[in-house]
């Protein structure tokens, strides 16, 4: 009987000192911000820069505010000018307020003009360089070279995509059986078919990755804020948190541009464009959704993108004027 309740009390000791090894062991360590400092590449001649590519030896940045041309490509090794595309404007193949997708398919930029949805088209960075038409109409892109994702009309996913002619709904919301859009953004590597999606508003990162054709849930990341249900479609945030502005996909990291902690509670709100503001650093998560490390450039960060062959980042900073610079990150 004694040695029976020995045994008992050792199973329960045991199993308490297994319990709190393996909460050690998951215990989330704290991650120290680095400094980082980056080589620069050109010059951006714009009051807005609106995105940032790259995609195989070029650099492809959007003016938001052109005054000829949207789209602009420079060599990544020089800095020096390959040309332009987009053109702004009302003829039939200009745009007078041009919108980029997030995704890059086969060297070729979708874009569609928010003034006149009827206006959508793919511009092929192969054949600028080859000096050829550039311009490619929305129905003569084969659809098993293309990548199209929107939100979804299904309140059970966030988006639907046409993936190499591949249809599929997939995608989970921010807030749990919320069916709720948020405004964000998306980020995928054509490599490894991973594809992340992001929300400005609060700190919300998910992997999906594509197997046959639809896209399946790997991890999540996020703190959810606190917030007044409007309605079972609608919610009203009562304090935005440090979401994430941006991404890039590296070969094996992806990066998030997103503000500190500390910094996101020292600053004071401020209405249009104020580079004071705008976030200074990036978390390097691995695509495990491990995070790595945190890396102060300390300058604003305005846009970034990667390179997905290797770990270089590219960023287009204010210091003070626009420029575009590079980093190593690992």
């Amino acid at each position: 009987m004694i040695k029976d309740k020995i045994k008992n009390v050792v199973k329960v000791v045991m199993y308490f000192f297994i319990v709190l090894l393996t909460a050690c062991v998951n215990e989330k360590k704290d991650v120290k911000e680095e400094k980082s400092g980056f080589e620069f590449i050109a010059d951006v001649e714009s009051t807005l820069p609106g995105a940032l590519f790259y995609d195989d030896g070029c650099i492809i940045w959007y003016d938001a505010r052109p005054r000829s041309n949207y789209i602009h490509v420079l060599d990544a090794r020089t800095g020096n000018s390959l040309g332009s595309m987009g053109k702004y404007g009302q003829g039939p193949q200009e745009f007078t307020m041009m919108l980029l997708d997030d995704i890059v398919m086969n060297r070729c930029f979708y874009g569609y003009d928010i003034n006149d949805l009827n206006k959508k088209a793919y511009f092929s960075l192969d054949s600028l360089l080859e000096h050829k038409d550039y311009f490619i109409r929305e129905e003569d892109m084969p659809e098993e070279k293309s990548f199209r994702i929107k939100k979804s009309k299904d309140p059970n996913h966030v988006f639907t995509a046409n993936y190499k002619g591949v249809k599929s709904e997939f995608g989970t919301f921010p807030i749990k059986d919320l069916p709720v859009h948020f405004s964000g953004g998306i980020g995928f590597n054509s490599n490894n078919e991973c594809l992340v999606h992001y929300v400005f508003d609060f700190p919300y990162l998910a992997m999906y990755k594509n197997v046959n054709g639809s896209f399946e849930r790997k991890w999540i990341k996020t703190e959810l804020p606190d917030y007044d249900l409007k309605s079972e479609t609608e919610v009203v945030l009562e304090h935005k948190k440090r979401g994430i502005k941006g991404i890039a996909m590296l070969k094996d990291y992806i990066i998030a541009k997103q503000q500190t902690k500390t910094r996101h509670e020292s600053m004071k709100e401020s209405r249009g464009l104020d580079v004071s503001t705008v976030e200074q650093t990036v978390f390097v998560y691995d695509y495990d959704g491990n995070l790595l490390k945190i890396l102060d450039f300390g300058v604003p960060i305005i846009r970034v993108s990667g390179d997905i062959n290797t770990n270089t980042l590219y960023m287009i900073v204010a210091d003070p004027d626009f420029k575009i610079v590079r980093s190593k990150i690992g």
